[in-house]
């Protein structure tokens, strides 16, 4: 008997029918999970460059459809979400090579820059709900640690469970962005 596609992955594939902003986050799970399958499985740099590449073109996408989002913080050289999707790409890397220091120092990053989307996001739009997002988004990255994790270990069915509740957050995401984006 054959699985039915989830909800999710239509909208990461553009097969099902939503706004851009509502498939705009599937779209960002599915290809950084397809940046960390390139990572882990040894593939060669071109295709992690393009992954790469691809992963930062859907950030600089959200970016130019929330302008808000496009605005540096202190400090940093790029907008929010493709700060985002750079912390994700490091975070991979430093797993890959065991670098304790260099994960726990990206964690961090990762959280601050969550924060950081639902006060800008809850600043630039009234009622926006920016505690709802701001969980949202913790738990998308607590599911991307958990997912290179998974990765990194070669379990199989970890990693199963752990892209069901990365597509249900996704989707979770997507109905904020589609509302209020």
């Amino acid at each position: 008997m054959e699985q039915q596609e989830s909800f999710a992955s239509r909208l990461a594939a553009g097969t099902a029918t939503a706004s851009k902003m509502a498939s705009w986050w599937p779209r960002h799970v599915h290809a950084t999970s397809e940046y960390l399958g390139l990572r882990a499985g040894g593939s060669d740099e071109a295709q992690a460059k393009g992954a790469r590449e691809v992963l930062l073109s859907i950030a600089k996408d959200w970016e130019s459809s929330v302008p808000c989002a496009a605005r540096k913080r202190a400090g940093i050289s790029c907008g929010l979400m493709a700060e985002h999707a750079t912390l994700e790409t490091l975070f991979v890397e430093a797993a890959l090579g065991a670098d304790a220091a260099a994960i726990d120092r990206i964690a961090t990053r990762m959280l601050t820059n969550a924060k950081a989307h639902g006060a800008r996001y809850g600043h630039a739009i009234k009622g926006f709900p920016e505690s709802r997002f701001s969980e949202l988004l913790r738990e998308h990255i607590s599911l991307f640690i958990e997912a290179v994790t998974l990765r990194i270990d070669r379990n199989a069915s970890g990693a199963v469970r752990c892209t069901k509740k990365a597509e249900e957050n996704a989707v979770a995401i997507a109905m904020i962005a589609a509302e209020w984006l």
